[in-house]
């Protein structure tokens, strides 16, 4: 069960990355805007080709931030 959801947890940024970059030119359609908006809600589509990797690199961070404490919770340096 926890391979599974490290699986999800890693592909989930990763094909929301692929998907917001195969679909860049699509962003600004008001149908894809009205389903996949939070994707990139706030996020300037014109900047550079890879400002819309903001919400996936945001996923990454905050799994590796949730999870580095499950990892090494045995170290003495990591226990509050």
């Amino acid at each position: 069960m926890n391979l599974i959801l490290l699986a999800l947890l890693i592909y989930l940024p990763v094909w929301c990355a692929k998907f917001l970059l195969k679909n860049r030119g699509l962003l600004g359609a008001e149908s894809v805007k009205q389903k996949y908006e939070y994707m990139f809600e706030d996020i300037s589509l014109r900047n550079s080709k890879y400002s819309v990797l903001y919400y996936p690199v945001s996923l990454i961070r905050r799994f590796v931030f949730a999870l580095l404490p499950l990892m090494f919770n045995e170290l003495p340096a990591i226990q509050l």
